[in-house]
Order: structure tokens, then sequence, then C-alpha cells
């Protein structure tokens, strides 16, 4: 459901992006690509926020709660190595994609995944980023995310 006009605009945008690749206009990868590079760009302009070595709890709210300025609906537990994420916030692409008739799990797998991967591993190589897509909205209540070093 989309609240504000600030969460408008992006759903306007990712449909937008999508609509290229409906379109052909843009492969899938060449999009995971562009959002790779801007999400590095955006991490090397603010590293500064890491202080030294970064634990799995400070890489995932760098991401989150600074890069893509999520306020709520974000709940995490720690199992040893592994933080496990269940996402219930808004979600642009989530909105985008139920607007345009996709699947969020090609969606978020193809297009929003590696970005994530290179982001986390950019900030530690053994930083590994994943979900389940057995557990992925709209066909579960929250996404299930994991972040694990290895």
């Amino acid at each position: 459901m989309i609240k504000t006009f600030t969460q408008e605009k992006a759903v306007e945008d990712k449909k937008k992006q999508l609509q290229k690749i409906i379109d052909g206009t843009l492969s899938p990868k060449e999009l995971a690509s562009m959002i790779t590079d801007r999400r590095l760009n955006w991490l090397e302009e603010n590293r500064h926020l890491l202080n030294g070595k970064c634990t799995l709890e400070e890489a995932y709210r760098l991401m989150i709660y600074y890069h893509m300025k999520v306020e709520d609906g974000i709940s995490i537990s720690r199992n040893g190595s592994l933080l496990k994420i269940k996402c219930m916030n808004f979600c642009p692409y989530l909105e985008a994609s139920r607007i345009l008739g996709l699947d969020t799990r090609f969606v978020c797998r193809e297009i929003g995944e590696p970005s994530l991967k290179a982001f986390f591993n950019a900030i530690n190589s053994r930083f590994h980023f994943g979900r389940d897509y057995s557990q992925i909205r709209p066909y579960s209540d929250y996404c299930l995310e994991v972040l694990e070093e290895i």
C-alpha cells in the first residue's frame, strides 16, 4: 500500500525501470548492473559511516536505514554468523511488480539481489546475502532475507 508522495514517486520510478524490461529496451541484467553501480557508488561516498571492522548488523543497517531509508517493518534475528531478516516494510518493487503483473520472485532475484550481494561483498568479502524465495511477498506475509558471514 502506497502511503506518501515519496513512496508514490519511488513506485513510479520502479515502474518505469520495469516497463523497459517488459518492452525489451533493457535487459534484467542491464538494469541489475545499473542498480549495482548506483549502490556501490553510494557506498563509496558513505563508507565513512562504517567504523573500521563492520558487523553483519552494521552492514545491514547501513543498507536498509541509511541507503534505502526504510523506517519500519524490519525484524532482525541473529543465530551465530547468520542474520535472518523478515521484511514487511513498504517496497516500491513489490508495488510496481503488482501493478505491472510481474512476479516478485523474478524481479527480486534477477534485478534486486545482484546489487545487494555486491554491496555486502564490497563491505566484507566474507558477507553473503541471499533470499528465501519460498517466503517472498506477495506469496508470503514477509520477505525472508539472510546475511551470513562465511
